[in-house]
């Protein structure tokens, strides 16, 4: 195993072991055991999944669509425990993107001095 495999399965570890994983394992689980918690939130991933379909495949969304997918993200966010759930996936996201922004300095920098 190269030394960057070995530092990449430290920062994994590190990731499990830091609190906003820990707080999204908890309120996954959360919204997971809660039925109308996950049907919410499974109705919408499966709303969106189906409009991403569309969009890929050149098809235009509606106006009624993009309203009803509004309708959708409201309850979700009417919704304590998904609400939760959603908040401490943005937060891990926002972990993991720093950490993405360390690890791709080097190619950042070298695209910027050969533009120089």
């Amino acid at each position: 195993m190269s030394k960057l495999d070995e530092k990449a399965l430290e920062v994994q570890h590190e990731l499990r072991e830091s609190d906003s994983f820990k707080e999204f394992e908890a309120t996954f689980k959360a919204m997971l055991e809660d039925d109308e918690a996950r049907g919410l939130y499974e109705g919408f991933r499966d709303f969106q999944i189906s409009l991403n379909e569309k969009q890929s495949q050149g098809i235009q969304v509606t106006e009624a669509e993009v309203e009803e997918s509004r309708q959708h993200f409201e309850k979700l966010k009417a919704n304590e425990i998904v609400n939760n759930f959603m908040a401490s996936e943005h937060q891990l996201n926002q972990v993991i993107q720093e950490v993405s922004t360390v690890i791709m300095k080097p190619l950042e920098e070298a695209y910027e001095d050969s533009m120089k």
